[in-house]
């Protein structure tokens, strides 16, 4: 007697015309979770809006921060001389300083001081 050939789970499955069960774990998507996983985890550390995106983000907003406060400062004085100027009256020294500034002119009692660096 001879000894008959077990055939194989592929051949098998030719025979039948069925596909074989995979005895590997090849399940749709077992293969893609660390994929996607790896994918995710690269994104959330240097994406857009990642670990790293977010402490640039913090040092722009420091700078920013830096920026409003002198531009307050700046409105703060602006506001102070507006408000020298709209009492009702003209303050006469400010009007004085800003009428020699613009016109160029001096009074005869004054001393000037020339800048020679400009």
């Amino acid at each position: 007697m001879a000894a008959q050939k077990k055939d194989t789970p592929a051949k098998l499955a030719k025979k039948n015309g069925t596909l074989p069960k995979s005895t590997s774990g090849n399940k749709p998507g077992s293969n893609n979770a660390p994929s996607f996983l790896a994918y995710f985890a690269y994104h959330a550390n240097n994406g857009k809006h990642g670990l790293e995106a977010r402490s640039s983000l913090y040092d722009q907003a420091l700078s920013l921060e830096r920026k409003l406060a002198g531009l307050e400062t700046a409105q703060f004085r602006l506001e102070q001389k507006i408000a020298l100027m709209s009492d009702g009256a003209i303050d006469r020294d400010m009007l004085e300083e800003k009428a020699r500034e613009l016109l160029n002119f001096a009074n005869p009692d004054d001393l000037i001081i020339l800048d020679q660096t400009r």
